[in-house]
This record gives C-alpha cells, sequence and structure tokens, in this order.
C-alpha cells in the first residue's frame, strides 16, 4: 500500500512485545528484524513513532494515576527506545520526531 499510495503515513505503535506474531518489528530477543528494517529504511519519511504515554516537557506523566515517570509510562516507551537504537541515528530523529512534526506542519 505504501508502494502505490505516496500520501498514506504510518505509525507504529510499540507496545509490550507479542512473540506470537511477526507483524512486531522486534524479535523475541529485541532485535529489529531485517524485514522491518528494509521497510522503515524504504518509509523512512512516512513513519512515525507513537505511544499512550502523554509528555510535558521531560516529564512523562500517565494520565490514568497522574503519577509522573510511573512504571507503566517508562514500560511504555523500552520498546521504543529498543527500535530507535537499532536504527540509523538520522532516520530514529525523523521517526521519533521529525516525520510528525513535518506531517503535521501541512
Amino acid at each position: 500500500m505504501m508502494a502505490n499510495h505516496p500520501n498514506l503515513y504510518l505509525t507504529i505503535k510499540m507496545r509490550k512485545p507479542n512473540e506470537a506474531t511477526k507483524s512486531y518489528p522486534l524479535n523475541s530477543t529485541g532485535q529489529l528484524r531485517s524485514n522491518w528494517l528494509d521497510f522503515i529504511t524504504q518509509y523512512r519519511d512516512r513513519i512515525m513513532i507513537s505511544s499512550d504515554s502523554k509528555y510535558w516537557g521531560s516529564t512523562i506523566v500517565n494520565t490514568t494515576t497522574a503519577d509522573s515517570l510511573s512504571d507503566d509510562a517508562i514500560g511504555a516507551l523500552e520498546p521504543i527506545q529498543k527500535l530507535l537504537d537499532q536504527l540509523p541515528k538520522k532516520i530514529a530523529r525523523d521517526l521519533a520526531r521529525n516525520n510528525a512534526a513535518a506531517f503535521l506542519a501541512k
């Protein structure tokens, strides 16, 4: 679909890994799957990372409990960080921040 629709964007929501599915970007050892690396590299300007954690400044707030830096919020960020750490820095920055900013500026 991405190849046929240049106006299509994708968000990757990194939840706790489900080892039973190959659609999750990381394998059971936390390594980025090669097919995901190829896909992300090819469409790096149209992919964004998302989570349910809320951010205000440098504080992560769990809206359910209103606890800053809750275990749930930190746990939600770990898979995202594992993914981003395995990408070239430019691509990681684009997925984590730049692509969303560019999309919202349109």
